[in-house]
């Protein structure tokens, strides 16, 4: 998904996309305003927003979650699978998290939250 189809997809579920990049990570404004980063590392996947002393200096980590609970051969795969699991995972945990109207019910939504590989697929990304 290229940033001009993550916006309309932010745009249809409430939230504004503010940055976005391709497999690594996505800025989102909830529609309750709260910031959000979503961020794709080697290893784990985490739900940032700033805090109120520190700003984005020190981030608050909302929730997060080990890319081997959603693809358990991540790690034996090789690099060019593995970005493209990136890029899948965020481009699903976006939609995902933009229909999400706020922090509090990101984290209570998060143990149960579908696979965003699965999200990815299913949702097509086709937004005209």
């Amino acid at each position: 998904m290229d940033e001009t189809q993550a916006k309309l997809i932010c745009e249809k579920n409430g939230a504004a996309l503010i940055d976005y990049e391709n497999g690594k990570v996505a800025y989102l404004i909830l529609p309750s305003k709260e910031h959000v980063i979503i961020s794709v590392g080697t290893q784990t996947v985490q739900v940032v927003t700033k805090r109120f002393m520190f700003g984005w200096r020190l981030p608050k980590v909302v929730v997060s979650k080990d890319i081997t609970d959603w693809e358990p051969n991540y790690h034996k795969l090789g690099k060019l699978n593995r970005m493209f699991i990136n890029y899948m995972i965020l481009d699903g945990l976006l939609s995902l998290i933009s229909r999400i109207r706020t922090l509090q019910k990101l984290s209570l939504a998060w143990i149960v939250l579908k696979n965003p590989i699965k999200e990815a697929f299913s949702e097509g990304f086709n937004v005209k």
